[in-house]
C-alpha cells in the first residue's frame, strides 16, 4: 500500500470521500456527514469537480447532494464567464497600451487546463505585470 493511501486512511470519512471523488471513485459510508462533505468541498473549491465525478455514479453521493453541487457548479460557471469577460476587457486595454502582462491562476486555467469553464471556480483576475509598468497599467 502506498504512503499516500496510508496517509489518507487517517483522514475523516468526509475528507476521504472528497479525495475519492476527485479521483473518480465512490466513497459513501454509513457514518458520512454529507453536510460536512459539502462545507469542506466549498472551502476547498472542489464542488464542481465532485459534481462532475459523482453525477454519473448514483451510489457515490446522495442525489440531494449531487443536485446541490450541480446548482453550485452552474452558479460558479456564470461567475466565471463574467470574470472571463472582464479579463478580456482588461487584456484589450493592456494590449492597446502595448503593456506586457501574464494572466495567472483561475482565469488562465479555467478553459485551457480544465477544458470546462464550470470546473475551475475563480473570483478575481490575477495579472502579472512587470514592476516598471505597474504605474502605467493602473
Amino acid at each position: 500500500m502506498s504512503k499516500v493511501r496510508l496517509a489518507c486512511n487517517s483522514f475523516s470519512p468526509e475528507l476521504q470521500a472528497i479525495i475519492a471523488g476527485l479521483q473518480g471513485h465512490e466513497a459513501s459510508t454509513p457514518e458520512m456527514d454529507w453536510d460536512r462533505v459539502e462545507s469542506l468541498s466549498i472551502a476547498h473549491g472542489v464542488v464542481p469537480l465532485l459534481h462532475e465525478s459523482w453525477r454519473s455514479m448514483p451510489a457515490a453521493a446522495p442525489a440531494t447532494v449531487v443536485a446541490r453541487f450541480g446548482r453550485m457548479r452552474h452558479d460558479s460557471a456564470i461567475r466565471s464567464a463574467a470574470g472571463l469577460i472582464q479579463r478580456d476587457q482588461v487584456a484589450q486595454i493592456l494590449d492597446g497600451e502595448s503593456l506586457p502582462y501574464l494572466v495567472l491562476k483561475g482565469a488562465a486555467l479555467a478553459r485551457v487546463w480544465y477544458g470546462d469553464l464550470s470546473l475551475r471556480p475563480f473570483a478575481d483576475i490575477d495579472l502579472l505585470i512587470p514592476p516598471g509598468e505597474i504605474r502605467r497599467a493602473r
